[in-house]
């Protein structure tokens, strides 16, 4: 049971809803006849939320437009005489709300323009919606049973290209053009806390995630725009600073003993899964590998292509703030344990990743970290005979 409640939270941060909240009777010139009732619905995005005042002609208008090229009125409620009666009320009220779930959860009728002006949603919106749940549809349906099979290295393609359908950059204008957003230098914030978000709730499409906000960073070399608190961001997560909504509890408190843990806590008991303020950064959904190894490894290799030079052109920056990150947030990625998985990931970029964070230049290994994993003898032989190696 916990585990679906925690699924619904997952769905419930992606998703465009719309549900009648209240109604009301309104006189009209104090005739009854010609009183009706207002539905007052409660129309939620991803990034906003507000409400909107329909009466039956404005639904019977919008099914009207639909039905032309979609078979919905067995969803429609009919037309009664008593229409302003408690019980029939009632009764439209439910049936209203199942029809609205029905055209939000069609894409094709999503894209209808009937249906935006119905319920005042700008097209952008559409678009990042439909976009971002293709990404569930795309990848690991067809693909997840052959998914292990393939080598470490298949991960390190440099072919990917942008095309005109990358998700992160249809935020990114999407931001750009949005009026609310007054400093336009905070976009690449908001596309790191979307790109978080995303990896967060699409448990079982990480990998598509990965590889488009990938091909977004390296469009005109994005990444090299990146400013300090947003790689800090990318590798740590945080509070999101573009959701407001008083609804949700806000506290996110994680004790001593679960960061300094080298196995961080499970990612069913994670409190950012019900709280769509706070978003996971790549170190936790690194060290996450026990409850998602195949998203995992994605954020694995994105990370190493951060910190590689030869990759990304201000790797050198990358690696200094990945350095000055604290202890407790690099154990989040349980390295140690995930280079002990042999059957499918090699140790090599395990160890890299390690070496990089330690700053070890030569095969001398660094001081910081016998004094950290000194006790795991078997664990310093492995990372010795290996650094040896590199220097061979």
């Amino acid at each position: 049971m916990k585990t679906n409640s925690l699924e619904r939270n997952c769905q419930n941060k992606l998703k465009i809803d719309a549900k009648i909240v209240s109604t009301k009777l309104k006189i009209n010139n104090g005739i009854l006849s010609s009183n009706y009732i207002l539905y007052i619905i409660k129309v939620i995005t991803p990034y906003n939320k507000w409400y909107i005042q329909k009466r039956y002609s404005d639904f019977e208008k919008l099914n009207n437009s639909l039905t032309k090229y979609f078979d919905l009125n067995k969803l429609f409620p009919p037309k009664r005489f008593f229409k302003n009666s408690e019980l029939i009320i009632q009764e439209r009220t439910k049936k209203f709300n199942e029809y609205l779930y029905f055209l939000l959860k069609n894409y094709d009728i999503l894209k209808n323009q009937e249906l935006i002006e119905f319920f005042k949603i700008k097209k952008e919106i559409i678009d990042l919606y439909i976009k971002n749940s293709s990404m569930i549809l795309n990848e690991y349906g067809r693909e997840k049973n052959n998914f292990l099979s393939r080598s470490f290295s298949s991960f390190n393609i440099n072919s990917l290209q942008l095309n005109n359908d990358n998700y992160f950059l249809l935020f990114e204008d999407f931001k750009i053009s949005s009026e609310e957003i007054k400093d336009k230098t905070q976009i690449t914030k908001f596309v790191i806390e979307e790109f978080l978000r995303n990896l967060d709730s699409q448990i079982e499409n990480m990998g598509e995630i990965v590889k488009t906000f990938l091909a977004y960073l390296r469009y005109n070399n994005k990444w090299k725009k990146l400013l300090k608190e947003e790689i800090i961001k990318l590798f740590i997560g945080g509070n999101l600073n573009n959701y407001e909504d008083k609804d949700y509890d806000l506290t996110i408190n994680y004790s001593s003993e679960e960061t300094q843990n080298s196995t961080f806590v499970s990612f069913m008991e994670n409190k950012s899964l019900i709280n769509p303020i706070y978003v996971n950064g790549l170190f936790f959904h690194i060290g996450n590998f026990k409850q998602n190894y195949l998203g995992s490894i994605s954020c694995l290799n994105l990370l190493f292509e951060l910190l590689a030079l030869e990759k990304n052109p201000d790797g050198e920056f990358y690696r200094k703030i990945f350095r000055n990150c604290k202890f407790e947030h690099f154990q989040l990625m349980n390295l140690i344990e995930l280079s002990q998985l042999k059957n499918y990931l090699k140790e090599n970029i395990c160890f890299e990743i390690m070496r990089i964070y330690f700053n070890i230049n030569d095969d001398n290994i660094d001081k910081n970290l016998y004094n950290i994993y000194g006790n795991d003898k078997l664990f310093i032989n492995r990372f010795e005979n290996w650094n040896k190696k590199q220097y061979q």
